[in-house]
């Protein structure tokens, strides 16, 4: 007999774990669902309806009957004189693609860190390793250029050039490689359980619904799975916080068939249980009785429908440990069972340790049926929190207050009603326009005469008249003779007037409003982008979108870095275990020795991070002042590619600044060496000069002193050789010496006065 369950409380956690068994857990399970019967605050699984009308809304697929009645339009009345198509203006939906276009380029990277004392300790030991490497070779090189290359303190490709690189290595481009390991599992993790998909959709309900989330679970062959959870089967405790790290208990309400319900529990039911569990709940979700027929491969209620509860909730266990002393009085610590905690006048002390645990319940809702249910394994526990573990759920809300959230979507469905009622009006006032005609005053046009002995024209006649000719033929005085001041016949407008215009700037006034939510312009959705506007409008036109949306952004990120640091523990929990021999395989070959399982990877605590990935505008302008700074001989190929393909937009400015002011400084230091060199040029080339001169006195010299005395012997000979011209020659060959003294003095002197020059 089902048992009722409406008063149902929640079992106490203060017991002894093992009591915490299936009827602990089932109590649990009724308490939940009771609360959400009575109250109905903390689930979100109430509001279903309403999400998928917003979901409707989107799509710009909601009903037109809450329109007719405003229009004052009753269906059992014949309205084909309205001539008006009922079917949505999809405004909004062409809003919302733009904006979620614009949230799938938004992306980001994952930045693991270790954080632990030993990683800080291995990080520290490598950069003192660097530091002294660049001290020693940087005293080597003033000794002697060039040799600290042939030396075992030689440069190595990830050695710093000095002491600001290395400080620029130390505070952002260092991978710790157990953090490279931990990154490239962590995008393997994702990128097997197509997260791009996933997280588009996340992206989706958070903009429409306001919250939106992961779930993340290791399946029953070690592999690590995440997935969406839907918002409109969530069952949660009340929270008081955005992301709803509070919360006691999550689950999801499921309505599964029994086909479904076998392949998900197996055999942990009988076939007499399932056929049970059928009778009990047939009628209630979905089939109303059983097929009588059965064969081997078919049962009459495969396709009923049962309601599941999936759930985990936190409880707290506690460890009694009892301290006591040996024979030799050594104090000893050991674990007891948890009841010898009450025991009085004892010679121990017992002491309680009180941890934080998860269970685990699939719940079949109107039975006292459950499966999968228990604690939960390979529970998550960061390093420095032991105590502590957290939820496979990862969800939030962009627009929370009292377990209350909107989203952008629920925002615009006031305007979106507003605008399709308005749509209608125009149709309408279209449709009821006129055409042009004319007004006749029949009276004036009765048995018009033509003159005396005339025929008379009947009104038909005038008007045909009119018509053919555009002569109005009529009577200006009254029977009685009286003059009249009226026209027999004056021409009506016609048209669709004024009230078209006024309809039409009403729907225009509720698109912008439709803007002004979404936070979308004419700029950013460049539906009617004007070429003279201003670089600086446009960008804050493109800014104010951003602002608009970043309350999705900031609450996406904030869901997916929970979601990435938990995975970051999942990896450690089966890198310990060695249970994932899948992944192996899909790493390749090539990069086992890279991304192999590591050990030593679970012994350290990460910090996960997400950045900002930068945005193709980013790229672009990174990659002109890139550009820029190698045209001008700042930046090698080399540098180029690296900076272009680094994946943080902050590092690869940084390091661009760090690589222009040490190519600026090289080309310094290249410049003055350059200086010097011509320095020494010169001065070799004026002494050079000097030598030349001196060998051009000391031949014209020679030439000089070789002309005297082929000049003298000339004389001697025209003379004769007597005594007298022997004295003679003696006197000339003095002046000769003499001369030859003077003029070796004016060359030495002339020589010495161009060295002083």
């Amino acid at each position: 007999m089902k048992k009722t369950y409406d008063e149902t409380t929640f079992p106490s956690h203060l017991i002894d774990p093992k009591r915490k068994d299936k009827e602990w857990i089932l109590q649990y399970c009724k308490a939940v669902w009771t609360t959400f019967n009575k109250y109905s605050f903390g689930s979100f699984y109430d509001k279903r309806r309403k999400y998928a009308e917003i979901m409707d809304y989107a799509q710009g697929k909601q009903s037109i009957n809450g329109y007719k009645p405003l229009m004052g339009i009753d269906e059992k009345d014949d309205t084909s004189w309205l001539n008006i198509n009922w079917d949505v203006l999809p405004i909004f939906p062409k809003f919302r693609r733009l904006a979620m276009s614009r949230l799938k380029k938004m992306d980001f990277n994952v930045n693991a860190t270790p954080i632990d004392p030993l990683a800080q300790s291995e990080i520290e030991e490598v950069f003192q390793d660097k530091k002294a490497r660049l001290k020693v070779r940087q005293e080597i090189e003033k000794v002697a250029p060039g040799l600290s290359e042939m030396t075992p303190v030689a440069k190595r490709e990830d050695d710093p050039a000095d002491y600001e690189e290395l400080e620029l290595q130390r505070m952002y481009t260092y991978k710790h490689q157990m953090a490279v390991e931990m990154e490239q599992w962590i995008n393997l993790v994702l990128e097997q359980n197509n997260y791009k998909n996933i997280r588009k959709n996340v992206k989706q309900t958070l903009f429409d619904y306001g919250i939106g989330g992961y779930k993340e679970y290791v399946d029953s062959n070690g592999a690590i799975k995440v997935r969406q959870v839907d918002p409109t089967n969530i069952v949660i405790s009340r929270c008081n916080r955005d992301d709803f790290t509070d919360l006691q208990y999550i689950g999801e309400v499921l309505e599964l068939s029994i086909s479904d319900l076998k392949q998900w529990a197996g055999d942990q039911f009988s076939e007499k249980q399932y056929e049970d569990i059928a009778n009990n709940v047939a009628g209630r979700h979905g089939k109303n009785s059983i097929r009588p027929f059965h064969s081997n491969f078919s049962r009459g209620y495969d396709d009923v429908k049962v309601r599941i509860i999936d759930l985990e909730f936190f409880s707290v266990n506690e460890m009694v440990h009892q301290t006591g002393y040996d024979k030799r009085g050594n104090k000893r610590v050991s674990r007891t069972k948890y009841g010898k905690a009450n025991m009085t006048n004892s010679k121990y002390e017992y002491n309680r340790t009180a941890y934080k645990v998860l269970y685990k319940a699939c719940w079949i809702e109107g039975t006292d049926y459950l499966f999968n249910y228990g604690l939960c394994t390979d529970m998550k526990r960061a390093k420095s929190k032991l105590m502590d573990t957290t939820s496979s759920y990862h969800i939030g809300a962009i627009d929370f207050y009292d377990m209350r959230v909107v989203g952008i979507t629920e925002q615009c469905i006031p305007v979106i009603d507003e605008l399709q009622i308005a749509w209608y009006k125009l149709q309408q006032t279209i449709a009821e326009a006129r055409p042009k005609g004319i007004a006749i005053e029949i009276g004036a046009l009765e048995d018009v005469a033509l003159g005396k002995g005339g025929t008379t024209l009947s009104p038909a006649s005038i008007l045909d008249l009119y018509y053919q000719k555009g002569t109005l033929v009529y009577r200006k005085m009254d029977p009685a003779g009286n003059m009249t001041n009226y026209k027999p016949i004056e021409e009506l407008t016609g048209g669709v007037g004024d009230e078209v215009i006024r309809w039409s700037q009403t729907i225009e006034f509720l698109i912008n409003k439709l803007r002004d939510i979404t936070g979308l312009n004419e700029f950013t959705d460049g539906s009617t982008p004007d070429s003279r506007t201003l670089t600086t409008v446009a960008n804050m036109a493109n800014e104010g979108t951003n602002n608009s949306l970043y309350a999705v952004v900031d609450m996406e990120r904030n869901i997916f870095e929970r979601l990435c640091d938990s995975l970051a523990q999942r990896i450690q929990l089966i890198s310990k275990k060695g249970s994932a021999p899948g992944y192996r395989q899909a790493l390749g070959k090539a990069s086992v020795d890279f991304m192999k399982m590591n050990p030593n990877i679970s012994i350290h605590e990460f910090g996960i991070k997400i950045e900002d990935k930068p945005t193709d505008q980013e790229r672009e302008r990174l990659r002109q002042q890139a550009e820029a700074m190698a045209g001008q001989d700042l930046l090698d190929f080399e540098d180029l590619m690296i900076i272009q393909s680094m994946e943080s937009f902050k590092v690869a400015q940084l390091l661009l600044a760090y690589k222009i002011k040490r190519r600026k400084k090289e080309k310094q230091e290249e410049s003055m060496m350059l200086q010097q060199a011509n320095a020494q040029a010169q001065q070799q080339s004026a002494m050079v000069a000097e030598e030349e001169k001196r060998k051009t006195l000391q031949l014209e010299y020679d030439l000089k002193l070789r002309n005297l005395q082929a000049e003298i012997e000339g004389r001697l000979q025209e003379a004769g050789i007597d005594a007298e011209s022997r004295i003679q020659v003696a006197d000339i060959s003095a002046e000769a010496r003499v001369s030859e003294k003077v003029i070796s003095a004016e060359s030495k002197e002339y020589i010495e006065e161009r060295k002083g020059d």
